[in-house]
């Protein structure tokens, strides 16, 4: 890469005098020297979007990013000042302006980029060649449908750059603090350290440090998930030299596409958050650095899809080329012993061989993808990478992810179970209670308190939203949000409890917290009770990452089994656990750190909702199921919740039993194998596990990413490529986890979908073959479809639009084959006879048949119900060969049967021998029409007003019209041919007008395409009672002979038709997947 890009290196002079990035410290070296022969000035080139400084002491290249990375926690929040206009013009020189619209590649370039594929080559090629040989009719008219492809194909390229484009394009003004003066700038203007001050209402340009005021922030076009959040200042108190890291400050960060909901006011601004001062922040990344830039940069900078059969078809095409042109050679030989001048010899070979590559292929191509794309919008499905519909008709794993995708997002509080730390009976060890539906009239226990206010929800038109979990514990609480703090200006937010005239209740100030994380996957905060001064901090997450976090002496010797008993009931368990936090000057002066939060805390209880199983995942998983593409879990929640959701949504029989596999090969060299439903272990080998599997169809694997990350260090590369191909649920996965798993199934040679609504499934949603995203914001860029109706039964939809758009493809290139094939019969049986066609003919051939009817195949629609049967991947497969093989000796039969017949005729006179009669041999009987004005021109050439001109021409339009029909007909992936009605009609329409012209010719007819009419009635009739003829074998071998030889019956039921067959997806193996996991876990 970097020597494809040095011939492009930019020397640009280092801007001198401009302060460090920080104020405090981690100085970001601008103002040191670059000494590149002796002169100062930097060295760089640009490469996907970002810019690559050499340095000459490392000598190499690194990354100029326009981002304040290193900075500490006290340099950010000492920026106070704002940047003077000077540093501010060479920070626009160094890192260029905030801005992620990228220059588009030119329409030229793409134009190039088109001429330079192979199919484009060959047909300007054979353009040339026609131009020079005076074939101008037919050059024009194929250069039309290049130029009209080309058109096409550069209009869809340029809709879809600019459609990307427009999804990140910055804009707006936003007010800055330059040189101690706010003014109203443009955001293309900011650069990293600029003080911006954020109102209500506006799209966040760049990534920014939240240091005074808080707000509210939907972050859906960086995550996915509509909940919104919170942003607070950020504080130094607890480790000023500490790294500012974006993800592990979020709650500080706002991201660049982020909209900011509602600023909060303070007590000298107007009421409705907009007054200008509420909320500053500082510049800490700018255009390509930011979070929204590195999205960016994925999807712009997406290698193009490797569609293998595209090239299997143009070397197919090649071979005929070269059969074509080798079976010309005996025709040649006779025509030039006959005297045929050498060019005109040439001219004849130039005007039929080429017609084995048609030139409408591209377009074709082009026009069934842009018809998928519009059928799946119609949906309610968006192609982002219209190019991928093609590889979902390959499609052989599925992957989904759980909750919000096969179960719905909204969760629904069911009870709490407390542990009693010292239980009435006298027990010593802490043990749950029974669950309680409705929470205690009493509120001020731990559990109640633990869910109002251990959350990230806001109040927004005086009601609370956040995540879904927060939001249905904060109701089921009975707890509320105060609108204001009652003059605490160190409280996050003020929680009240709700009136009881029985018991008195404090009011809690909610005094720090830490969000939840994916990886830690907990949450806490410390509250103050406003009454007692007491501090208490609660936590709450996923069960076994509470309890790590907890003193072991609270935590129920059963807890896990608790856990795992209400996760096999289909309840989302989250754990809760909580401890005093003690303050001498009974005031919090600093924000303790994460670490003095999570540790050493009392187990509290656990509190369960359930999440139902969306309507439409059956409508999904079933279909894909049946049609043997296999559909897994991959999730970051438990195994045990991941199998019921597996049993019930129909991924397995619901009598199926789940097993973990758990890999710890310094103890022993066995897995473990734990019974998901009784607990119970055993330790097996991978052999014997397979072997289980085999045996006993209803055992299935879970694996957890601990298991995972065990499993890439201690297994060989066959046992790591069993698992990944045998279980059923991976659970407890981080998202660099759900990538990997992802990228390994794909390069054992299988296409893998993800289906998936988080941040967290963004990886995977990237690295699958197809992915769908169920989410109507940006977010869902990372995908290659996004369903608008977020749906998971879309998923459906696109496999078989995918299989469809295959079966397409293949019946144009089988179609087009067939064309050529004849085109090569008749060349050679025209050659031989010194006849030959006229353009006028070969433009009806290419314009009026051929062209229509390849293009009114794709108006055709997919099937209802997906098939067990896969679309072949390969061009040469059984079926195509033994069906072109048998409308090739068909299409030869006929026409040489029509020829034998046609000689057996007393008024045939062939036209070997009227060119030998214009030679002057022996006259013979004049048995054609000729203008003898121009009669001289036969001396020495081909025959054009000939009958056996007539009778090719005549009966390969017949035989062009029976192949598009039949091969229409048998179709698994594509719907019968009567659902084309378009189609039906023309061909029907094409038959009409070849039977008048062969039965009932005009005169006017004769002279357009200067052919002689066949003198006898009779066998005009003959001729066309063979064209039924065709018809009829064709029918007989495509219907009957192809799928008796190839092994399927097409006249079974449509429910039951090639359900026998077996995907053979996935089949291929990688020697490269365990280093892959290894590098990368």
């Amino acid at each position: 890469t970097i020597r494809r890009h040095a011939r492009r290196l930019v020397w640009m002079d280092r801007p001198h005098n401009v302060g460090p990035l920080f104020t405090h410290q981690d100085n970001a070296g601008l103002d040191a020297g670059d000494p590149i022969t002796g002169e100062d000035r930097i060295c760089y080139f640009e490469f996907a979007q970002l810019r690559y400084r050499y340095d000459p002491f490392a000598n190499v290249f690194t990354i100029m990013a326009s981002s304040l990375l290193g900075a500490s926690l006290a340099s950010l929040v000492g920026m106070d000042s704002g940047r003077t206009a000077a540093e501010v013009e060479k920070l626009q020189q160094l890192f260029g302006f905030n801005s992620v619209a990228v220059q588009m590649d030119p329409l030229y370039r793409i134009m190039l980029i088109k001429l330079l594929q192979p199919f484009y080559i060959m047909f300007i090629v054979s353009i040339a060649l026609w131009y020079y040989f005076d074939i101008i009719a037919l050059a024009s008219i194929c250069l039309c449908l290049i130029i009209l492809s080309l058109v096409w194909e550069l209009a869809i390229s340029h809709r879809n750059q600019e459609r990307v484009k427009s999804l990140f394009r910055t804009s707006g003004t936003i007010n800055v603090i330059r040189d101690g003066q706010i003014a109203e700038l443009p955001v293309e203007q900011l650069v990293v350290g600029d003080l911006v001050l954020p109102t209500t209402g506006q799209v966040v340009p760049c990534d920014i440090v939240v240091l005074y005021g808080e707000c509210v922030v939907d972050e859906s076009a960086r995550s996915g998930e509509n909940a919104p959040v919170v942003k607070h200042p950020l504080s130094v108190a607890t480790a000023p030299n500490e790294v500012y890291v974006p993800l592990a400050y979020k709650d500080s960060t706002l991201f660049s596409g982020s909209t900011i909901i509602h600023v909060k006011p303070t007590d000298e601004s107007q009421d409705d958050g907009t007054a200008m001062g509420n909320l500053i922040g500082v510049v800490f990344s700018t255009g390509f650095s930011t979070m929204q830039g590195l999205m960016f940069r994925e999807v712009v900078e997406t290698l193009p899809t490797n569609w293998k059969v595209l090239r299997e078809a143009f070397l197919v095409f090649v071979l005929f080329f070269f059969v074509a042109l080798l079976g010309f050679t005996y025709p040649v030989i006779i025509t030039y012993q006959a005297g045929v001048p050498v060019r005109q010899i040439i001219r004849g070979v130039v005007r039929t061989v080429p017609r084995t590559f048609p030139p409408y292929l591209p377009i074709v191509i082009t026009i069934s993808t842009v018809l998928s794309t519009y059928r799946l919008l119609r949906k309610g499905i968006v192609a982002i990478d219209p190019e991928r519909i093609n590889l979902a008709g390959w499609l052989g794993i599925m992957a989904f992810d759980k909750t919000g995708t096969l179960t719905q997002s909204e969760l629904l509080f069911s009870s709490i179970v407390r542990v009693e730390q010292h239980p009435p009976d006298g027990g010593e060890s802490p043990r749950f209670m029974p669950p309680e539906n409705i929470l205690s009239s009493s509120p001020q226990t731990e559990m109640e308190t633990g869910l109002a206010t251990c959350h990230m929800c806001v109040l927004l038109d005086s009601k609370p939203v956040g995540n879904d979990v927060d939001v249905e514990g904060l109701r089921a609480s009975k707890w509320m949000l105060a609108p204001q703090k009652f003059g605490i200006d160190e409280a996050l937010y003020i929680v009240c409890p709700p009136v009881n005239p029985f018991v008195e209740v404090e009011p809690v100030a909610v005094m720090g917290q830490y969000s939840f994380e994916s990886e830690t996957r907990r949450q806490s905060c410390l509250i103050q009770f406003l009454n007692s001064q007491k501090f208490k901090v609660f936590a709450k997450g996923a069960p076994e990452e509470v309890a790590r976090i907890c003193d072991p002496a609270t935590v129920p010797a059963n807890f896990k089994l608790i856990v795992e008993k209400y996760n096999l009931e289909g309840y989302y368990v989250i754990a809760m656990a909580s401890k005093d936090f003690s303050d001498e000057l009974g005031v919090i002066d600093h924000i303790p750190s994460r670490k003095d939060y999570e540790s050493n805390l009392k187990m509290s209880g656990i509190v369960l909702f359930r999440g139902n199983i969306s309507p439409d995942t059956r409508d999904a998983v079933d279909p894909l199921e049946n049609a043997n593409i296999r559909t897994l879990i991959i999730t970051g929640d438990s195994a045990h919740a991941a199998s019921y959701v597996a049993r019930n949504c129909g991924m397995v029989a619901p009598e199926s039993r789940f097993y973990s596999i758990d890999v710890d090969r310094q103890a022993s060299e066995k897995l473990l194998l734990t019974s998901l439903d009784s607990g119970v272990s055993t330790e097996e080998t991978m052999a014997n596990i397979l072997q289980r599997k085999e045996n006993d169809p209803t055992l299935q694997f879970a694996l957890t990413g601990s298991s995972l990350t065990e499993a890439v260090k201690h297994l060989t590369q066959w046992e790591i490529e069993a698992l990944l191909t045998h279980v059923q649920v991976f659970a407890r996965m981080k998202p660099v986890q759900k990538t990997l798993i992802v990228k390994n199934l794909h390069e054992m040679g299988n296409v893998v979908g993800m289906c998936g609504d988080g941040a967290n499934d963004c990886g995977a949603l990237r690295q699958a073959d197809v992915s769908m995203a169920l989410s109507k914001e940006e977010a869902s860029l990372v995908a290659r479809f996004s369903s608008l109706r977020m749906k998971v039964s879309d998923v459906v939809h696109v496999v078989l639009e995918g299989r469809f758009a295959v079966a397409s493809f293949m019946l144009s290139v089988r179609f087009l084959l067939c064309y050529t094939a004849i085109v090569f019969a008749a060349g050679i049986l025209l050659r031989v006879e010194l006849t030959t066609s006229n353009n006028v003919q070969n433009l009806f051939d290419d314009v009026a048949l051929i062209c229509p009817i390849a293009f009114l195949m794709q108006l055709s629609k997919s099937q209802d119900k997906l098939s067990k049967k896969v679309p072949p991947k390969n061009i040469l497969n059984w079926d195509l060969i033994m069906s072109l093989v048998g409308e090739t000796v068909l299409c030869f039969f006929f026409l040489y049967a029509g020829w034998f017949l046609m000689k057996s005729k007393p008024w045939f006179c062939s036209a070997t021998t009227v060119l030998y009669s214009l030679a002057g041999f022996p006259p013979v009987q004049r048995c054609y029409w000729f203008n003898p004005r121009d009669s001289v021109n036969f001396r020495g050439s081909l025959l054009i007003y000939a009958y056996e001109t007539n009778l090719w021409w005549q009966m390969s339009h017949f035989q062009m019209i029976n192949i598009a029909v039949v091969l229409n007909i048998p179709s698994t992936h594509r719907k019968n041919i009567l659902s084309n009605p378009v189609f039906c009609l023309y061909c029907l329409a094409g038959w009409i007008v070849c039977s008048v012209f062969l039965l009932y010719p005009f005169d006017g007819f004769s002279r357009a395409f200067t052919i002689p009419q066949f003198p006898d009635y009779a066998f005009r009739w003959q001729l066309w009672g063979m064209a039924w003829a065709h018809l009829l074998c064709s029918l007989v071998w495509e219907l009957l002979m192809v799928p008796a030889i190839t092994g399927r019956r097409w006249w079974w039921k449509r429910k039951e038709r090639e359900f026998s067959w077996q995907s053979d997806t996935g089949s291929e193996t990688s020697s490269e997947l365990a280093p892959s996991v290894s590098d990368r876990g």
